[in-house]
């Protein structure tokens, strides 16, 4: 039983890790997030969706000291963070790691019910 539980786990680590370094090193805009910019006196801020990439950048700020680029996830961002490097990768470890422990244990039993077989 811990078998499943092992290989399940590093699947999950592994591929959360790699989802996470992916979406932090490209504009992949699937978080939705609040985007504020500015051009000059007019501050306008509304929903978007942003990557990762762009919320974890400090914000642009022009000579006087004010914002003119900001990104910052908002509740569905992080619905759509822990769905993409957490719920996600789990079942697809929990998917491919029970699969190969079952066919490891299919394995084992198969050679350990031939040697005890008389005629074969």
């Amino acid at each position: 039983m811990k078998k499943p539980t092992v290989k399940s786990t590093v699947i999950a680590i592994l591929l959360g890790g790699a989802l996470y370094g992916l979406c932090a090193n490209a504009h992949i805009d699937i978080f939705p997030c609040e985007l504020t910019r500015s051009d000059g006196p007019r501050i306008d801020t509304h929903s978007d969706v942003c990557s990762i990439l762009g919320v974890n950048r400090k914000p642009r700020l022009n000579d006087q000291g004010k914002i003119t680029d900001n990104q910052v996830l908002n509740a569905g961002g992080y619905a759509v963070s822990v769905f993409v490097f957490g719920l996600f990768p789990i079942g697809v470890g929990l998917f491919f790691g029970g699969a190969a422990a079952k066919e490891e244990e299919v394995a084992q039993t198969g050679a350990s019910t031939d040697g005890d077989e008389p005629g074969a």
